[in-house]
């Protein structure tokens, strides 16, 4: 459900952190008008389930049906099992960015240090992968980093 109360007329938001959680705000702000940011530590999304930079091995599972674990909005493959490996999860992950085109508001390799409401709006701060700080300032921030 959309803010009624905001004009969300090229309202920006940050989004820190590209896991699942990020994933979903960043579509979801999409679709109430709203213009995401996701700032992702890593060098792609996935959060603890890419492999090159998350928690998990390539043999682990989920210890929950995927059937539990799905998107309301976007199915698993028809052919996958009822608990789907690490790849499995990171790929899931990756075709709901793909599929919602969520990829082009990302900024990768960005850690962000610092977070600072300035009169109406927030600043963000973050480390690129040139190990450079960059600032820039949202209307709105939703923090989806740590696990869960």
């Amino acid at each position: 459900v959309c803010m009624n109360s905001v004009s969300s007329s090229s309202k920006t938001v940050a989004i820190i952190g590209g896991g699942p959680s990020g994933l979903v705000c960043a579509k979801e702000a999409k679709a109430c008008g709203l213009v995401p940011t996701i700032f992702e530590k890593g060098s792609d999304f996935g959060g603890i389930w890419n492999s090159h930079t998350g928690k998990t091995w390539d043999s682990m599972r989920i210890n929950n049906s995927y059937h539990s674990l799905s998107f309301s909005d976007y199915e698993w493959p028809e052919e996958t099992e009822d608990f789907p490996d690490q790849k499995s999860v990171y790929d899931y992950l990756c075709s709901y960015a793909k599929t919602f085109e969520i990829r082009e508001h990302a900024l990768f390799n960005a850690r962000v240090t610092g977070i600072q409401k300035i009169s109406d709006q927030w600043q963000v701060e973050w480390i690129n992968a040139k190990n450079k700080t960059k600032s820039a300032t949202f209307d709105m921030v939703i923090v989806c980093s740590g696990i869960f």
